[in-house]
């Protein structure tokens, strides 16, 4: 038993109650409105017959409606799953045979009275969707206390977004440093983001970009902290704090600083569990710690880099290549804007390195000069022998690049 999320945004409501909560281009709604809005749609929700402990899909475009629906959910002491309205109706329906949900939230429900947020509470707040980059996505079950400290560990003033959309501000033709003047921080999350990006995107708004680690299982465990001025450009950076890091070998033994291994991570604001797994953990040892699949080091100073994925290491030949470090070679070339590196069956190697690439605007380069771009850093058995190019890469709604449709 533990406190809803809910109370404390009814807290802030009473505390603060006419300053803006939800600010959007065309309007705006106050901390006390906010609150009363989502004590309505606890209540409409259960005028339809959702009880506490139920679970419920709210399928709501990104606007103030959402928020008020999710609030809503919580405050009746449902666990609430958000679902992106713009999937397909076989995306869609894959993702509720999973949740099995009460109830599919697609607009405000209406009715019934004014409910405050139920505590104690026993069920878990939230059911989110991986986004199945990597195969059939799977509900990640969070408890209150995942949420309360995942929103604790965040800052005000900060644009959080992925790394193409940093890169599109950059490059749009109304870019203007004028028009982010009150911007504290940026906020790199969801895929990698480039060294050389987050370098140009300080030089060019006078803006700190803080590049960070996380999935959806976790929320956001490692990042560049705002009060440490020291980065390197091939980590992320620290564990924020409340957060434990390990790397492990094949066996699970611990490696000393420096060594490539599995990245483990124990965090207050990881998944509960995985909704209808066999056994509900996953990737989750009994212990809490969460299994990453990710290939890492953390150096002396605790500065954590990130090789590549387990699972996504091309065997070439009796080689082992690193996707993201192919990637990152293509991505330091002047013409490239993403770039996605896969494994492609060969007769003879079993795997040889297949690169696509999108450019910049207005920017021209021929796939022989990557090659040798990438044959002037890299070892020959790392070199991509074909660089297709394609107008953008294929990502998810969250940014991650769909590799799956490339390969």
């Amino acid at each position: 038993m533990g406190d809803n999320y809910a109370a404390l945004i009814e807290d802030v409501a009473r505390a603060a109650a006419t300053r803006p909560a939800i600010v959007w281009p065309d309007g705006a709604m106050a901390w006390e409105e906010l609150d009363r809005r989502a004590a309505r749609c606890a209540g409409g929700l259960a005028a339809r017959g959702v009880r506490a402990g139920d679970r419920i899909a709210v399928a709501l475009p990104n606007g103030w409606e959402f928020v008020v629906a999710f609030l809503g959910g919580l405050k009746l002491g449902a666990t609430v799953a958000p679902i992106n309205p713009r999937l397909t109706q076989h995306e869609l329906a894959s993702i509720t045979d999973d949740l099995a949900p009460a109830l599919v939230v697609t607009e405000l429900p209406e009715g019934g009275d004014e409910l405050r947020a139920r505590t104690p509470i026993a069920s878990a707040a939230l059911i989110l969707y991986t986004s199945g980059s990597t195969g059939q996505p799977k509900g990640s079950v969070f408890p209150h206390e995942a949420l309360i400290e995942a929103i604790d560990a965040l800052v005000v003033t900060v644009l959080p977004a992925v790394a193409t959309m940093f890169r599109r501000v950059l490059d749009s033709p109304g870019f203007s440093p004028a028009r982010l003047a009150s911007l504290r921080l940026a906020l790199s999350g969801a895929a990698p983001c480039p060294w050389e990006l987050a370098r140009e995107w300080r030089e060019r708004t006078g803006v700190r970009l803080l590049r960070g680690y996380g999935m959806t299982e976790l929320f956001r465990p490692i990042s560049y902290l705002c009060g440490d001025s020291v980065e390197r450009p091939e980590a992320i950076g620290r564990a924020v704090p409340g957060v434990d890091l390990r790397v492990v070998d094949e066996d699970g033994a611990p490696l000393t600083p420096g060594e490539v291994g599995e990245l483990h991570v124990w965090s207050p604001a990881r998944l509960e569990r995985y909704l209808n797994a066999p056994d509900g953990l996953g990737a989750l040892s009994a212990d809490g710690w969460f299994a990453t699949g990710d290939l890492a080091c953390i150096g002396g100073d605790g500065l954590v880099s990130i090789v590549g994925r387990k699972k996504d290491l091309i065997l070439r030949g009796g080689y082992s290549v690193s996707p993201a470090e192919v990637e990152a070679v293509l991505l330091a070339h002047p013409a490239v804007g993403e770039a996605a590196v896969v494994g492609h069956p060969h007769p003879e190697l079993g795997e040889d390195v297949l690169a696509f690439v999108a450019l910049r605007p207005q920017a021209h380069v021929e796939p022989e000069e990557l090659i040798a771009h990438c044959a002037s850093r890299l070892a020959a058995f790392k070199c991509p022998r074909q660089v297709r190019m394609v107008p953008a890469l294929p990502r998810s709604d969250t940014g991650k690049v769909q590799k799956w449709r490339l390969a």
